[in-house]
């Protein structure tokens, strides 16, 4: 791995490096120019068959980008799937503020491209504005969010990322945890639960509150039907919501959790009501 100094990149690696980033789910929303300055940033490096790039545990300080070669990721010693060129590993980590939550292991020689955190924050800060502005639009129009005074939405907002997920991608997979939580914008997500009961959300959907809040995992698997867009709140942002906000997300842990201790029966009651009784119901819990 190199510094943080700048180095020199072919025009085939510009190239290249700009069509991942400008398809990547994170960078796909930098102008040109923005994707341009963090290239010219970006470090080769080689990589031997056998080697392990990152080990799961270890504290994320960078995301890769595959050039060539094969690589297999791992969740608890169990290989989850296999990476090439063109795809991207190890950012989940720094996005969530959290130690690696897989291994990858070099199965055929090839060449990354490593991004370091530096870089990593700046393309953050470059689209925070205009993630905070589709997270306004979102909050002022969703009848979830709407109650909230517009100091309280202006600070959610502000805390939230935006991610997006194209058709059959792989939110959440089997033997991961949610370290943030995703809030469904727009588009359809399939979730499967510990008994493989599957179901689709919409938009406004909460998913991850109740592990994040009550260290209760509901939801095991979870993938992109459609083109879907959600807001992210990581763990740390979540803590310094107080008050209304705080409420909204609470309630949407104690509806997940609600929903999953009636679905053990034959007759899921609760799941049947609407939004509007299972809030009432709710409510009237606390």
């Amino acid at each position: 791995a190199g510094g943080e100094a700048d180095v020199a990149v072919s025009p085939e690696d510009r190239r290249f490096l700009r069509g991942v980033l400008a398809k990547h789910r994170l960078f796909q929303d930098l102008e040109d120019s923005e994707r341009r300055e963090i290239v010219s940033k970006m470090q080769p490096q080689a990589a031997a068959n056998g080697a392990t790039i990152c080990q799961q545990g270890q504290v994320g300080d960078c995301l890769f980008v595959i050039q060539s070669g094969v690589f297999s990721v791992s969740v608890d010693g169990r290989v989850v799937k296999q990476l090439k060129a063109g795809q991207s590993f190890g950012e989940l980590a720094m996005l969530y503020n959290c130690n690696r939550t897989a291994s990858v292991q070099c199965g055929r020689d090839g060449v990354l491209w490593r991004m370091d955190g530096a870089s990593f924050r700046l393309c953050m800060h470059r689209l925070s504005t205009k993630h905070e502005q589709t997270a306004m639009a979102f909050l002022s129009s969703d009848q979830g969010f709407c109650t909230l005074q517009e100091p309280e939405r202006k600070k959610l907002a502000g805390a939230c990322s935006v991610q997006k997920f194209s058709p059959g991608e792989t939110v959440l997979r089997d033997g991961e945890l949610f370290h943030c939580i995703f809030i469904v914008v727009e588009g359809t997500l399939q979730t499967i639960d510990a008994r493989s009961r599957s179901s689709l959300t919409k938009r406004g959907s909460i998913l991850g509150s109740a592990q994040m809040m009550l260290d209760k995992q509901v939801v095991k698997v979870v993938k992109a039907i459609d083109e879907v867009t959600c807001l992210l709140l990581t763990r740390r942002s979540m803590e310094r919501m107080i008050g209304p906000v705080e409420d909204v997300l609470r309630r949407s842990a104690m509806k997940m959790m609600l929903i999953d201790a009636t679905g053990k029966n034959d007759v899921d009651l609760f799941g049947r009501l609407s939004d509007e009784q299972q809030n009432a119901f709710v409510d009237g819990l606390e």
